[in-house]
């Protein structure tokens, strides 16, 4: 988001404060990174899922250097202005791209055909119905089945090579 947001102010002019967002952009990426190696060291998640060794996270820094290095040369040859000690505030607002919301509208009146559906219906029958359904329960209790241990589900490998899809996200849909 740093980067796209540092390219958005270049566009607009604002040459200064897209190095100082872009001087920024590496320490969530750095976060992100970090969060992604512990996820692959804990127990009991997916074997097959490296973030850290995923393309997007490959290409992240050498996009985030590219845009850097852009900002700072057309700030020093075009612009001249002053990079802020801070960087400005991330817009994280959406403003294009968001469907409206439409209120659903519900109807409360009842069917017709339900009519002959409660005629037909027997109330004696119910509570015949719920002590049945709880004996069989309670025989399913007694028959073992239910606390033997669950084996765990074998993962097939997937081999992440050096190659990145031809695609942006690099994503593979299989």
């Amino acid at each position: 988001a740093y980067v796209y947001y540092g390219e958005d102010l270049l566009e607009k002019g604002k040459a200064g404060q897209a190095v100082a967002i872009l001087k920024e952009a590496s320490a969530p990426y750095e976060k992100a990174i970090r969060a992604a190696r512990e996820y692959t060291k804990v127990e009991g998640v997916s074997l097959s899922t490296k973030p850290p060794d995923h393309c997007f996270f490959r290409r992240l820094p050498g996009l985030i250097e590219r845009t850097h290095n852009k900002c700072e040369r057309e700030n020093g040859l075009i612009y001249h202005q002053k990079v802020p000690s801070v960087a400005p505030f991330l817009e994280i607002k959406a403003e294009y791209g968001i469907a409206a919301p439409k209120e659903p509208e519900l109807n409360f009146e009842l069917d017709p055909r339900w009519k002959d559906a409660y005629v037909g219906f027997d109330t004696s029958k119910v509570v015949e119905n719920i002590l049945s359904n709880s004996k069989n329960s309670k025989d399913h209790k007694h028959s073992g089945t239910k606390d033997e241990p669950v084996e765990p589900v074998r993962e097939m490998p997937i081999f992440s090579t050096d190659k990145d899809p031809k695609n942006d996200s690099g994503c593979v849909i299989s």
